[in-house]
């Protein structure tokens, strides 16, 4: 018979060849991930592959420098602090927002009723985009949740006799599925035809007007305020930071992820100044903005006022991404949030995602975190059934 402090042995022996290799899957898949989503096929990575980032070693964690230095190429600033993208995505993020509740709260349809935002208008400046109708696991709507029929959501569409946007509200990201639709194209099987196309969930809202200073980047695509704020463990809410972002020509989305497009991002400073570097995802050569563009971001306080504001209506996320833009008549306006920011637009325009001090708590955190490389299984006891370890999916 065993004795139990062979017992105890022998398990912790195999749960530390676990952590091991969870390690490893962490380290190979950083690099792998980092070279897919961020990096310029032309970098000279190997050199700095085999080269550990001391600041994470503190903390038991083994990932290579390589990002870091890829990103302090992108942005003249070096420094370990640049987060690995398989740590981000892997532990950081996960620990600080909680899987069950972003699942809950991505449907965008819901992001006015969560907001609150008649309440939230009374305190700032704050409006959201305006809604034609929208369609919800299957089931129609006009504006203020009233419930309606198929063809009185159509009606609505053919009423307005106005240009929209059409976009899914689950599992949407990078401007999937966003289309605009003039109405010269609207007729009642045309209209059949997209609700079919788009499913159960998508939401239809009239075109959104921005302020000129922000056209400017490009005319044809809103082109987004991308804030990311962090909700530290003293209740402060910081702006991590803010990016300006815009489409290609004749986009209608400000995607930034094709390497030889025309769109992009460019960091915008905490005065709202924006710099004049244009970035772009795996593309380490730079362009610069068109003398026509503004320097200034219009109510750039306002905006960043209403970010911290709506942050603290969501204390149970650590991160949150905001898009944002300006009216024509300046007023921030809230495009969507998004509970998974990613990486790339901060750390190759701004510098590492956190101040030291935020991360030094953080890592600390995660650190003396029990079973801390694997936060996304739930251990607990054995279904009895299977005789397995309960997962969460």
């Amino acid at each position: 018979m065993i004795g139990k402090s062979t017992l105890t042995k022998v398990l912790w022996k195999g749960f530390s060849k676990l952590q091991e290799r969870e390690q490893d899957r962490l380290y190979y898949q950083s690099i792998a991930r980092f070279r897919k989503k961020m990096m310029d096929p032309t970098f000279e990575w190997e050199q700095y592959n085999d080269r550990i980032n001391p600041y994470f070693k503190k903390f038991d964690f083994r990932f290579s420098t390589l990002e870091s230095e890829y990103y302090a190429e992108c942005t003249g600033i070096k420094s370990d602090l640049y987060l690995p993208i398989a740590l981000y995505e892997n532990i950081i993020y996960p620990y600080l927002n909680p899987d069950p509740w972003r699942v809950g709260y991505c449907d965008k349809n819901m992001f006015p009723r969560l907001l609150n935002i008649n309440e939230a208008q009374k305190l700032v400046d704050v409006q959201i985009p305006e809604c034609i109708t929208y369609c919800d696991n299957g089931r129609f709507y006009l504006p203020k949740d009233v419930p309606c029929t198929r063809k009185e959501a159509i009606d609505a569409v053919l009423s307005c006799n106005t240009n929209f946007i059409i976009k899914p509200t689950i599992d949407s990201w990078h401007g999937r599925g966003v289309r605009k639709v003039n109405n010269e194209e609207f007729c009642v099987q045309f209209l059949n035809d997209l609700f079919d196309q788009y499913g159960k969930n998508f939401t239809i809202q009239k075109v959104i007007r921005q302020h000129p200073m922000l056209a400017a980047f490009n005319p044809t695509s809103v082109n987004t305020i991308r804030i990311t704020t962090y909700l530290d463990f003293n209740g402060e809410v910081k702006v991590l930071y803010a990016s300006q972002r815009f489409g290609g020509e004749g986009k209608v989305y400000d995607n930034a992820d094709d390497p030889n497009g025309s769109g992009g991002f460019c960091q915008i400073m905490k005065d709202g100044t924006v710099c004049r570097e244009i970035h772009r995802y795996r593309n380490l050569k730079t362009s610069h903005l068109k003398s026509n563009v503004p320097e200034q971001i219009p109510c750039y306080d306002k905006v960043v006022e209403v970010v911290k504001f709506m942050h603290t209506r969501f204390p149970q996320f650590g991160l949150i991404g905001w898009d944002m833009t300006v009216t024509e008549d300046e007023h921030p306006l809230l495009i969507e949030y998004n509970f998974f920011p990613g990486l790339g637009t901060g750390q190759l325009a701004h510098g590492p995602m956190f101040e030291k001090e935020d991360l030094d708590e953080i890592m600390e955190r995660i650190a003396n975190h029990k079973f801390r490389y694997l936060p996304k299984a739930e251990i607990s006891f054995p279904d009895r059934k299977t005789n397995t370890i309960l997962r969460r999916v």
